[in-house]
């Protein structure tokens, strides 16, 4: 499973980190008040899509083993971004034009998610 991520291996490398040690990939999309997960876990291949609420989302991620998270920019983005990165992660602010390229079926929280996850 760890093959088809080693272009990501130079972008995990470039936060201090050993690309070793990333056990998981999240796509995020960030919204008011629920958020949108879609990781994967390199090691497992178990996969997880859920929906959190804003006060559950920092203890979703303490509770995670490192992992690379693709956020797309918006007026919150970097604000999560610091937050991500003081529990551990690697975290990639992604361009919305670049993801749009990826959004499969209609516009939704998941169908998001799962785009920002597969520009990654």
């Amino acid at each position: 499973m760890r093959n088809y991520v080693t272009n990501l291996d130079s972008i995990i490398a470039r936060h201090g980190k050993n690309p070793d040690d990333i056990h998981v990939i999240v796509g995020l999309d960030i919204a008011k008040n629920i958020f949108q997960v879609h990781a994967v876990d390199l090691d497992t291949g178990e996969l997880t899509t859920k929906a959190i609420k804003r006060d559950q989302l920092k203890e979703f991620f303490a509770n995670m083993s490192a992992a690379l998270i693709g956020i797309e920019v918006c007026g919150s983005s970097q604000y999560w971004a610091r937050e991500l990165k003081q529990l551990g992660h690697v975290v990639r602010l992604l361009n919305p034009r670049s993801v749009k390229a990826f959004l499969q079926g209609s516009k939704s929280d998941a169908n998001d998610a799962f785009a920002i996850y597969c520009e990654l």
